[in-house]
């Protein structure tokens, strides 16, 4: 934890969507219960980015499947870029709604 910590506090402003989906990626892998820690990690990630100053983000049930897609990307591949477009997509669905 301490180096994912270290590693997203030199993530330089602007890409709050791009640091939230890797602290999420890799909390996920790191985080191993096998009850789950999707709520654990999806709280975290948007404390992360409300200190950031960006609005949280709501990840809908509806949506499971495109959100464990993106979690077994960066799994498998260590492609991040289907979470940071989950992340984008569920932002703006998020706060279409509200």
């Amino acid at each position: 934890m301490a180096t994912l910590l270290s590693e997203i506090s030199l993530a330089p402003p602007g890409k709050e969507l791009t640091v939230a989906a890797y602290f999420h990626a890799v909390f996920e892998n790191i985080h191993p219960f096998s009850d789950g820690n999707g709520r654990c990690g999806r709280e975290l990630m948007n404390y992360l980015l409300l200190m950031r100053n960006h609005p949280p983000v709501v990840v809908f049930e509806d949506d499971r499947i495109a959100y464990f897609g993106a979690l077994e990307a960066w799994d498998v591949e260590r492609d991040l870029e289907p979470m940071k477009a989950f992340l984008k997509a569920e932002a703006v669905r998020t706060w279409r709604l509200g």
